[in-house]
């Protein structure tokens, strides 16, 4: 896997372009754009309920095959229709790269989904750079998932804006304030930030079975446990929540710990953010055909 370093460089080669291309629509989600739309019109009719009191600039939202986390997600989703946001920091836990304590963007400068094409902020990722590590590799990108997902979402209830797209895998504690220094240097009124997480993965795929009641009502539970800590903010807990649980949130010791530590939530201020998340009713995921969900 190559990685560049340093200032931005785009090298002549086949497997690099301006635009990265979903790798997922067709299987993920439709490749249509009629009936991608379509579908993320429904999903969001039904989300019912009153959305926050407040409009989020902070969101975690799952990143399973539509079919499984659309429901879900059009609870957060609701939130920010039409928000007035022209910079979304996407950030991704790493399924098939493990790079630690660097930032992983694309290579190329915008993506595209069915919807249509998203320029990616290439002045912020600059600024990123001046304060972390970073590293571009579009092959990462077009191997994961969590990020992809979000993509058609965003395109849905925003309006002319840039992303920030950032798959990584663990930010050790020296390399912490570092990390959020440079991500503090690119959050302002305007930007939204997503944490893509999958809740708790049930199932023998998982190694994660141990429930012999109501599992539904089980799973949610433990979801709504450790979504408890993440409002209050509280990393000592929610680390200590999902060791004491082997809870099989995806992200959790990577995005979700991370962005609960006190240097990132005094950075990005995001306390009232976190308590205006809506919480999905169950988070439970699946996998679409074709492909498995983690």
């Amino acid at each position: 896997m190559k990685f560049h370093f340093g200032s931005r460089k785009k090298e002549n080669t086949e497997n690099i372009s301006d635009a990265l291309v979903s790798t997922i629509a067709g299987s993920w989600y439709p490749d249509d754009p009629q009936k991608l739309r379509a579908m993320i019109d429904e999903k969001l009719k039904n989300a019912g309920g009153a959305g926050a009191n407040k409009v989020p600039n902070l969101l975690i939202l799952p990143h399973a095959g539509y079919d499984y986390s659309l429901a879900t997600a059009m609870y957060g989703i609701k939130t920010v229709v039409n928000a007035p946001y022209k910079r979304v920091i996407v950030m991704a836990p790493g399924h098939r790269a493990w790079v630690d304590n660097q930032f992983v963007v694309p290579e190329s400068t915008a993506v595209t989904t069915p919807l249509g094409k998203i320029e990616v902020d290439l002045a912020a990722i600059e600024r990123l750079r001046s304060r972390f590590s970073v590293v571009e590799s579009d092959t990462v990108h077009r191997s994961e998932h969590a990020a992809q997902i979000q993509y058609p979402l965003l395109q849905y209830a925003l309006k002319d804006f840039k992303i920030v797209p950032i798959i990584f895998s663990r930010i050790d504690s020296a390399f912490v304030n570092d990390a959020v220094a440079a991500l503090r240097g690119i959050i302002d009124g305007e930007t939204l930030i997503v944490i893509s997480s999958d809740f708790t993965h049930f199932g023998r795929d998982f190694d994660f079975t141990g429930m012999y009641g109501d599992v539904r009502r089980e799973v949610e539970a433990l979801d709504m446990g450790a979504f408890e800590y993440i409002k209050q903010l509280d990393k000592d807990g929610f680390d200590r929540y999902i060791a004491g649980h082997h809870a099989t949130i995806c992200g959790a010791t990577r995005c979700l710990s991370f962005c609960i530590t006190k240097q990132a939530r005094t950075a990005a201020k995001i306390i009232r953010v976190l308590s205006a998340i809506w919480p999905p009713p169950v988070t439970s995921t699946g996998a679409p055909k074709k492909t498995r969900s983690s």
